[in-house]
This record gives C-alpha cells, structure tokens and sequence, in this order.
C-alpha cells in the first residue's frame, strides 16, 4: 500500500511539472513572459533543462511586466540559465551558448568555445544547429576552414530547414554558399 501511494504521489507531481512546462511554453510562445517565468522558475529550481533553457530565452528579451515596468534583456542571466540546461546535454540551449559565445553577449566572445556547444547540439541533430555549424566550418570560426564538412553539416540540416520553412533556403541562395 504505501508503495502504491508513493508511486501515486509521484505520478502526480510529474503530472503536475509536465502541466505548467506545457503553460509555461504556451504562454511564453504567446508572449505572455511574466506568466511563463513563474511558471518556469519552480521547474528550474528542480534542474529541468527545458525550464532553464527557457528562462534564458526569457532573460534575453525585453517585456513588459504585470506591474507594467519594461524588463530589460539580460545576458549574463540568460547565460547561466542556457549553461544550466546545455551542460545537461539539452541540445537548444547548448546551441543558445554557443551563440552566446559567438556573439560575445554576456559572456566573452570566445570561437572555439562557441563550436564546442554548437557541435554538440549538432550532433544531437538539431537542425538550427546542424545549419550554425556548417556555417562555422565554412567561415573556419571556432574550427578549421573545411568546405566538405561545410556541406555535410549543411546537407543534414537542409531537410528540416525547408520543412519548416518551404521555400527560405531557395530565397536565400547565399545562405547555402559553402
């Protein structure tokens, strides 16, 4: 019995965490980001990479709070936030850093650690990554200058790209120079 009610307890309360990370993404995707912050902040304060990850999405903007004060972007805030969940292994926001890093907000600009971070969300296949990258072997930012896997990081993000976005890449001939 009191085995039953453990895993009772703890159906609900992941019942729970998956119920407010689900509002939580809806309201920050509808802009609601006070909302989406208190929703976010107890999920974060548990170590949930995807919690954290938007916590530093929403350190990043600039927004309106309930009180209607604007809330200025923060770098360095949205920088430990994306830390946070990228050395979990969570592939958007290790992408995030590694743009943190390659465009020097809220961290030193740094290329080679810049690669590091969007070579791992790459290799978990995240398109948006898998295009970065490419785009850093072709400039030879972070790595060395190598046009053939240039195209092969460019290649795999492709697909994904042109799903999600049909037509972009056709319209935008100089982004696949490689």
């Amino acid at each position: 019995m009191k085995r039953l009610i453990v895993a009772l307890a703890f159906l609900a309360s992941t019942m729970h965490a998956a119920l407010a990370a689900d509002a939580a993404l809806e309201a920050f995707a509808n802009g609601d980001f006070p909302t989406a912050k208190k929703l976010w902040e107890p999920l974060a304060a548990k170590g949930d990479p995807e919690a954290e990850n938007g916590l530093g999405q929403i350190s990043m903007a600039r927004w309106m709070t309930v009180a209607g004060k604007f809330q200025e972007p923060d770098d360095n805030q949205a920088v430990l936030w994306f830390r946070k969940a990228a050395e979990q292994g969570y592939a958007p926001s290790e992408l995030a850093l590694g743009n943190m890093y390659l465009q020097g907000r809220g961290i030193p600009r740094d290329m080679n650690l810049a690669a590091f971070w969007i070579q791992k969300a790459a290799e978990q296949e995240l398109p948006a990554a898998e295009f970065f990258y490419s785009k850093l072997y072709e400039s030879g930012l972070g790595v060395p200058k190598d046009p053939e896997k240039a195209k092969y990081w460019m290649d795999k993000a492709k697909p994904a790209i042109e799903a999600a976005h049909p037509g972009f890449l056709a319209s935008h001939p100089n982004m696949l120079r490689n």
